[in-house]
């Protein structure tokens, strides 16, 4: 059972800002099992044109830290 007094394991995730810091905000958000790594550089090149463009990674990918195993008691 979680209590409001338990507190989730923190960790930090990667992520990446780029392309015009004026444009509206594109996040690109790629699959579980996959990093953020995957966007191919001319996608981002080109939504960058008009968009400030934000990437991350998913808890466990590669750039990201790996969540704790948890266990509680019942």
């Amino acid at each position: 059972m979680v209590s409001d007094d338990d507190e989730a394991p923190r960790g930090e995730l990667w992520a990446s800002a780029s392309g015009a810091a004026d444009g509206s905000a594109v996040l690109l958000v790629v699959g579980a099992a996959s990093s953020g790594a995957v966007w191919p550089p001319a996608l981002l090149e080109r939504l960058g044109e008009r968009h400030r463009v934000l990437v991350r990674d998913h808890r466990d990918a590669p750039a990201s830290s790996q969540s704790p195993v948890v266990v509680r008691g019942t």
